[in-house]
Parts: C-alpha cells; structure tokens; sequence
C-alpha cells in the first residue's frame, strides 16, 4: 500500500476524494484490512463471526492464486500456470475453480486426457452433474470422440431430466 501511495500520491492531491483515484487506492487499503482482521479470531470469538472473516481470508488466498495463474499463463506460458493452481490445489484443499480454470488450460495445451482427469474429480464431487457432463461431451467432442461425446451429452440430458422442472434452465 505505502508503495501504490508513493506512485500515486501527486495525483491524489490534486483531486477529489469521491474520484476513481482516490477510490482505487481505498480499495487498495481495504484488502490487508480485511485479512488482518480475518486472522484476529481467537477461540473465544463466536463462530459466525470468526466464519465471515476466515471467508475473506480464503477468499483472498484464491484470488491470489487465479491472479498468479493468470499472470504465469501471460509470462510462462500454460504450464506453469497448471503447476501453480496445482500448488494452490495442495495449500487450501480442493477449489472447483482451481480444477476449472486448470482444465481450459489443459485444452489450451491440447491435453484433453488431463482436462477429463481434472473433470472428474468436478464431478466425483458436484452434487449436480449436468453442467459437468456436457463440458465433458465438449471436450470429448473436440478431442474427436463423437462416440463417447454422445454418451456424455446423454448423461447430461438424462442428469437434466431428474431435477424438478423448475430447475432444469
């Protein structure tokens, strides 16, 4: 923050408190607060309190981590950045949209295998599947397995089927 303020600072003299600098280096302040006060819980401190900060905390970790991803695809390529969410994968604990963002990588690389490996630990743990089960008809589809495309896009229709009408959007 002292860094962001020292490049900014003679722009935000000269301008209102309510314009977008001014609002970029609020936010900018916000997020350590936010995790330092998400790491003051103690043992004592009712837990939905002590949740609704540790969610921040979390929360920052994952976006730290997508944010790495992003900014290793960019400088390293698609490799690094699997290797990455795969470290952010073994240091939080399973996060649907580490897997997610690493299987369009994986497509990216043209390793359809590892995207569908990926895919199925989504959908060991989903507790609905038809999203899951068309992504996978994709990308057997575009790995030229029309066969067993079909068949996953018949599991997506059959999954589908199951829900209450209202749900089936």
């Amino acid at each position: 923050v002292l860094m962001l303020y020292r490049v900014m600072r003679g722009r935000l003299r000269s301008e209102h408190k309510g314009n977008m600098p001014w609002l970029f280096f609020f936010a900018a302040l916000a997020i350590p607060a936010f995790y330092a006060v998400g790491l003051l819980a103690r043992s004592d401190t009712h837990f939905t309190t002590a949740d609704f900060w540790r969610f921040w905390v979390v929360h920052l970790w994952v976006e730290d981590f997508l944010e790495r991803a992003s900014l290793q695809v960019a400088e390293s390529g698609p490799d690094a950045a699997i290797q990455g969410l795969d470290e952010g994968l073994a240091r939080l604990g399973w996060v649907v949209t580490f897997q997610k963002t690493a299987i369009e990588l994986e497509l990216k690389r043209k390793q359809p295998e590892q995207a569908l490996t990926r895919l199925e630990t989504i959908l060991a743990r989903a507790n609905r599947k038809e999203t899951w089960l068309a992504r996978r008809g994709e990308i057997l589809r575009q790995a030229g397995r029309s066969a067993e495309a079909k068949r996953a896009y018949s599991d997506a229709l059959a999954a589908l089927k199951t829900l209450p009408p209202t749900r089936r959007n």
